[in-house]
This record gives C-alpha cells, structure tokens and sequence, in this order.
C-alpha cells in the first residue's frame, strides 16, 4: 500500500521501494495513547516513542500591554478578599507558565454562592479562552467523574465542574481526594485496556452549596464564596461592561497577566 501511495504521488519504482527499505527514516510510527504537553508539538517523543499530543495552541494571543485590571477586580469583588483573589490568581499563573513535565499542585478549588447569575460559569469560560480549549474540561455535574472514561477529563490542565454535589465517604468525594493527589493513575478506561494514565487536571467545582464534605485542617481544597453582592439591574449593568471588556481585548489582557 505504501508503495502504490508514493508512486501515485509521483515517485518512481526504485524510489518508491527505497524508501520502504529504508521506512524508519521517513515515517514516525505513533503510537495509540495519546500524551498532553502543554506548549509542545503535535507530535511529541516521549520514552523513545512518539504520540499525538492532547493540547492545541490557543487562539486567545497574551497581550501584556493592556491591563488587566478588571479581572483582577472582578476576582476580588467575587471572592471577597484580596488575598483569595491574588491566592487564585498565582495558580492560574502558575498553570499557564508550567511545562508540561513539572508536577500540578495537588490542590482542588471550591467556589460556591446560592446568589444566581454571579458569574461561576463566566469564570470557567475566562479560563477556556485564556488556556485554550484544549486545557480545559467543563462538566455539567460532579456525578460525570465517575463514568469509566472520566481519566480523560483529568489529562488536561482545567477540569470544572458544574452543579456540584458532593458528600463525604462517598465514591464521588474519594475520586476527587485521590485525582486531586496523584499526578498519574491507573485505569481501565472505556472500550480499552487497562492502563497508566497521566493526570494533570487541578479540579475547580463550581456549586450554589456551602460544602459539606471538607474534613477538619484538610489542605487538599480552597474554598470560598463566590459573590459579586450585585443584584437586579446594578447586576445587570456590571456584567454587561465586564462581558464586553473581556470580548474586546480582555481575555488577551487575562492572558498577558498569566
């Protein structure tokens, strides 16, 4: 088959079959699993091998030389303090400078506010322009991470999820304690065999509940109300400026801080 392919494209008989003598030296054999390297080529070599690559160059191009105030802000009118806003701020940072090989902090986020329309889900869209779609995961549920294919959502740089419900001594609560503390794991993934799967995904769960599931001193969450205290038309009004400031220019300026 090879051999017909190049004499379609034009090469000779001798060629055609010196090439395939000598295959190994035109043709990189890929192997099935796919690796996500942040930042690298589409094909990457790793342990002597060469695999697809997961992340995607993102559209959003950082621009330094706007500000990215609003964001930061926005953050702090959100979270409440300026020390959660900057503490969140460093690991988004931290995540959009780190190579690929270098271990994820081993830290899940907890933001929750019964208040609708606050802008939870706005934050996880901020991040996906920022990272790239590739870097992200957004779920509607917590209950997704349970599904046999759930590795896949943790092979990433993000994973969010929405309407988050979670209790403690549940299947649920002890998938997330230990994705949130392994930088691999094993699994027997859907339709394949079982296998060693990198892991590199911070979880953000994003919920209208005041967590019920965090254990006494456990460092492994921040959690933290999420609430602009807007409402009705000042609400309105704000994120109608914020939504268009991000659109013209801010998620590059969101970029360009990271």
């Amino acid at each position: 088959h090879l051999v017909h392919t190049l004499l379609d494209a034009g090469a000779d008989w001798a060629l055609a079959k010196d090439i395939l003598r000598r295959c190994d030296q035109y043709i990189r054999p890929v192997a099935e699993k796919r690796l996500y390297r942040p930042g690298a080529d589409q094909i990457v070599l790793h342990g002597g091998l060469y695999f697809l690559n997961l992340w995607q160059q993102p559209k959003v191009v950082p621009d330094c030389d706007v500000s990215a105030e609003p964001f930061v802000s926005h953050l702090v009118m959100a979270l409440g303090s300026e020390e959660k806003a900057h503490y969140l701020l460093d690991a988004l940072a931290l995540r959009f400078q780190m190579s690929a090989e270098t271990a994820k902090p081993h830290i899940a986020f907890y933001l929750y506010g019964e208040a609708q329309g606050q802008g939870k889900s706005l934050l996880a869209k901020t991040i996906r322009q920022a990272f790239g779609d590739s870097a992200i995961r957004i779920v509607p549920s917590a209950d997704k991470l349970k599904s046999m294919s759930a590795v896949d959502m943790w092979r990433r740089t993000w994973l969010v999820t929405e309407e988050t419900e979670v209790k403690r001594g549940s299947e649920l609560y002890d998938t997330i304690k230990s994705y949130t503390g392994m930088d691999r794991t094993e699994s027997d993934r859907k339709n394949t065999h079982f296998d060693t799967y990198e892991i590199p995904a911070q979880l953000i769960m994003l919920s209208n509940n005041v967590p019920s599931f965090i254990e006494h001193n456990d460092r492994r969450f921040f959690v933290s109300q999420w609430d602009t205290k807007l409402r009705g038309d000042e609400k309105k009004a704000y994120f109608d400026d914020y939504i268009s400031w991000l659109e013209s220019g801010g998620y590059e300026a969101i970029a360009g801080l990271l």
